[in-house]
């Protein structure tokens, strides 16, 4: 019988437990949405990449789209960035950006095999077949 209620205990701990993760992430997302754009301009590169994270998660992907394109505009050759920026346009619906985003990347990197990956997947998509799958003309 004690076994039984240490064990009602712990679901009950638990389920407080989750109660307050999710009390402070949703205060925390309200916290996030209220950040006027024009602060996000002088946040370090390392907060504005958080803060894309959590507009990314709460749903809000043009903004994110907007800090991940800042950050990968000062930083072109940060993949992390990249890969926020052409999620962010696919989630939106934005294929040629997605793919134009997709193809610089290709130019700097064509050796990068999971590009060429990523590309075939948006074009899959939209429902275009990829023309070609050499390097340097991979549209």
């Amino acid at each position: 019988m004690h076994k039984e209620v240490s064990h009602v205990r712990v679901v009950v701990t638990s389920r407080r437990s989750l109660c307050s993760v999710f009390c402070f992430n949703f205060a925390l997302l309200g916290i996030i949405m209220s950040i006027p754009a024009a602060h996000a301009q002088t946040l370090d590169p390392d907060a504005k990449f958080r803060l894309a994270q959590g507009f990314e998660q709460a749903g809000e992907f043009e903004r994110a789209a907007e800090l991940y394109r800042e950050l990968l505009h000062k930083d072109p050759g940060n993949f992390v960035c990249f890969d926020g920026l052409q999620r962010m346009y696919v989630q939106l619906k934005r294929y040629d950006d997605a793919i134009a985003v997709i193809n610089d990347r290709i130019v700097r990197q064509p050796n990068e095999a999971t590009l060429y990956g990523t590309l075939g997947t948006v074009h899959y998509r939209v429902g275009r077949e990829p023309r070609q799958w050499r390097r340097g003309n991979a549209q």
